[in-house]
Parts: C-alpha cells; sequence; structure tokens
C-alpha cells in the first residue's frame, strides 16, 4: 500500500479518487471506478481526460489500449457509446 504522501487525487465523473503518484491508469481501470458491476463494465464507454502531463494534457483512453499516467488534478469522464 502507497504512503499518503505518494498519493494524489483524480477526478472521474466529478467524484475525487486516491491513486498513487504516476500510475499507469487503464480503460479499465477508470471504467471500474465509475461502474461496479461486471455487466456494467462489459458495455462500451468512450473513455477521455484532460489536465494530463505535458505530453498528453488530453486524449481518450481505449480498451487493450495505452494507459494514461495519473497527475494531481487529471479530469476523467466516461460516456456510454451507443452500439450499433
Amino acid at each position: 500500500m502507497a504512503k499518503e504522501n505518494d498519493l494524489i487525487t483524480i477526478i472521474v465523473m466529478g467524484t475525487d479518487h486516491r491513486v498513487e503518484k504516476n500510475e499507469e491508469l487503464s480503460y479499465d481501470r477508470i471504467v471500474a471506478m465509475v461502474y461496479s458491476t461486471i455487466e456494467e463494465q462489459q458495455r462500451n464507454y468512450t473513455v477521455s481526460f484532460e489536465r494530463g502531463h505535458g505530453e498528453k494534457p488530453e486524449g481518450f483512453l481505449t480498451k487493450n489500449g495505452t494507459p494514461a499516467k495519473a497527475k494531481d488534478g487529471m479530469k476523467f469522464f466516461v460516456d456510454l457509446t451507443g452500439e450499433s
């Protein structure tokens, strides 16, 4: 478990979450912070972020894609994607 001074706050859909500084945040990890059931987590979502690190201050997370490095105050948004 990380020490308190190794934790930062990220905001996911308006709710604060404490994570390790510079943790690699995946699509699945962010979706799980919003949706607690397996059924909900298996739906398709668009996961976007802002206030990220300088090299990538904003963008999208995709299932099985490259994670984003956590930064204090980083914001994440999770929206249900329409299925065709």
